[in-house]
């Protein structure tokens, strides 16, 4: 099974108000990211904005599996537009492309 969490902290919509801090929205999407590698659970995600919940659910994956997991953790899907998210982990060795436009990390 995959899970997707969606979600960005973006001030700038008054039709979204925000609870909190950008700092607690970070931190609770880096945990989530740790709980799902610990429990080897695959994660969809698509772009690497620091603004978005997947930024932090990858870094948190990959803080706790490294290059270690035997399994594909992250499946990152991406527009046909956006060639650049996720290519620094691409790079070393986290990630391999799937097919156009989807990238799947080793994570």
């Amino acid at each position: 099974m995959r899970i997707a969490v969606i979600g960005s902290w973006r001030t700038f919509d008054p039709d979204w108000p925000l609870r909190g801090d950008k700092e607690t929205f970070a931190k609770a999407c880096h945990q989530i990211g740790q709980e799902f590698a610990r429990r080897e659970q695959l994660v969809i995600v698509g772009g690497n904005s620091a603004s978005t919940a997947d930024h932090h659910l990858v870094t948190g994956i990959i803080g706790v599996v490294g290059n270690t997991s035997a399994l594909p953790l992250i499946e990152v899907i991406l527009p046909d537009e956006d060639e650049a998210s996720f290519r620094n982990e691409a790079t070393h060795g986290r990630a391999r492309a799937k097919g156009k436009g989807t990238t799947e990390c080793l994570a």
